[in-house]
């Protein structure tokens, strides 16, 4: 007996990532006592230069991340289609690139610091693609579905190893373990993320990033704007992303304060301070993770070009 289709785009997307979880870390608490030491030199940063921090080669470029779950996509899919269970699904293919490609989110870290896109799109994202299938609903897989899909990855189904489906013996894990097996587990950055932010929450109590907020505070007010840090502009009344002249001339004066105090310059090099000590704290984890990450990447992109 064949089952009914599942339209399961944001499903299955969400189970194989929630079965690839890894096990909670304490949240960045031990990296928050990282001490560094402040840079004595400091560069200047030109408006829209392409930054890089320590931390980016191991995390997963958005492009990379929708290679990896096309590919997972692929294999679950095949993986439920041998248990008579159809599973339909939007591309993540086509549409316009994401305008952020930098794991790291650099466009908008420090606020924003380019000046061609401060002036046409204040404080917006440009190109800001929506996922396919986004908005899209979603019918929920049946209990028996979710029993082949999860298998005994979530011990809520009660899925026993051995048990069978229409004949055929659930894998471990279900066919998002199966897919996930295949591809690989270079989705798990649990390291990697940590320090991601618990840098940038450290970096905001640098003494050299505080007093460089306090010199871009003072120039902003010579305009009248009145803002502590230079995150603040993004929930002001004016910076809603609507692009009108108001906020556009407000995000261009932004991005002139940051570069007569090069404010970026000074907060770049500090967080690039902090990540690299905190990087030599997780320096095993973060190894492997990279390895498994290089070997997903490889394997998702020979999966997604096989005819």
């Amino acid at each position: 007996m064949r089952t009914k289709p599942a339209a399961v785009a944001v499903l299955l997307l969400a189970g194989l990532t929630a079965c690839s979880a890894p096990a909670p870390g304490d949240g960045g608490a031990s990296l928050a006592k990282v001490e560094y030491t402040s840079p004595s030199a400091v560069p200047a940063i030109a408006p829209g230069q392409q930054l890089h921090l320590p931390i980016d080669p191991y995390l997963v470029k958005q492009a990379e991340r929708a290679q990896i779950l096309k590919a997972s996509r692929l294999v679950a899919a095949e993986c439920m289609k041998g248990f008579g269970i159809e599973l339909s699904a939007p591309p993540l293919t086509g549409g316009k690139a994401a305008a952020n490609e930098n794991a790291t989110n650099m466009d908008r870290r420090y606020g924003v610091y380019d000046d061609r896109k401060a002036a046409q799109f204040g404080y917006s994202l440009p190109d800001q693609a929506e996922p396919e299938g986004a908005g899209q609903t979603d019918s929920p897989l049946s209990d028996a579905e979710n029993r082949v899909f999860l298998g005994d990855a979530d011990p809520i189904l009660g899925v026993q190893p051995g048990e069978k489906y229409n004949g055929k013996e659930i894998p471990s894990g279900g066919c998002a373990g199966e897919a996930r097996r295949k591809v690989g587990d270079g989705l798990r950055q649990e390291a990697a993320t940590e320090i991601n932010f618990a840098s940038f929450q450290k970096s905001l109590k640098d003494s050299q990033v505080i007093a460089a907020f306090q010199k871009w505070s003072d120039c902003m007010k010579e305009r009248g704007y009145s803002f502590n840090t230079p995150l603040e502009p993004f929930n002001s009344a004016g910076a809603n992303g609507s692009g009108g002249e108001t906020e556009t001339n407000m995000a261009s004066y932004d991005v002139e304060c940051k570069k007569r105090v090069n404010l970026i310059g000074t907060w770049f090099a500090v967080e690039s301070e902090i990540q690299k000590q905190m990087i030599g704290k997780r320096e095993e984890a973060l190894h492997a993770a990279k390895k498994e990450k290089e070997k997903t990447i490889k394997n998702s992109a020979a999966m997604v070009a096989a005819p």
